[in-house]
């Protein structure tokens, strides 16, 4: 399993979690909610706006864009998405954003968990699915779930 980020360029494909789980204030979008221009049954970019989309949208690139994980751990396949944030009192951190219930218990989540909390102790923030706020835990893995 990959922990550091990679050099390759990867697209997008059919993940648009982007579009439903982050907060958009220029747009007024909500977390957890789709944006008003992303069409979920899209196979490709999810934006029918794509062209004239917001800055926001523009510079977002979450942690899988940016070369963490795997391949086969695109966030709507693992169904976490890792988003790097800059913290006002940390700097740099992680937030893993759980896009759909248990995802974050599931082993290979664990494993990259368990890998960011070494590297990063108390920069890593975790968001549950449909809980709007992030929060800071202390984790706890189960061993015998990432052996191998």
């Amino acid at each position: 399993m990959g922990s550091t980020p990679t050099n390759q360029a990867r697209a997008c494909g059919a993940c648009k979690l982007c579009c439903m789980l982050p907060e958009i204030p220029s747009m007024n979008k909500p977390v957890d909610t789709w944006c008003a221009h992303a069409d979920p049954t899209s196979t490709d970019c999810g934006c029918t706006d794509y062209e004239n989309r917001p800055d926001g949208c523009r510079a977002f690139s979450c942690g899988w864009l940016r070369g963490m994980g795997d391949e086969d751990d695109r966030p709507d396949k693992l169904g976490v998405m890792f988003q790097p944030v800059m913290h006002d009192d940390l700097g740099d951190a992680l937030a893993f954003v759980e896009a759909e219930p248990g995802a974050l218990d599931r082993p290979r989540a664990q494993w990259y968990l368990s890998q960011a909390f070494v590297q990063a102790p108390g920069r890593i923030f975790i968001r549950r699915y449909r809980d709007l706020n992030f929060k800071t835990t202390e984790l706890t893995v189960n061993r015998s779930s990432i052996a191998g």
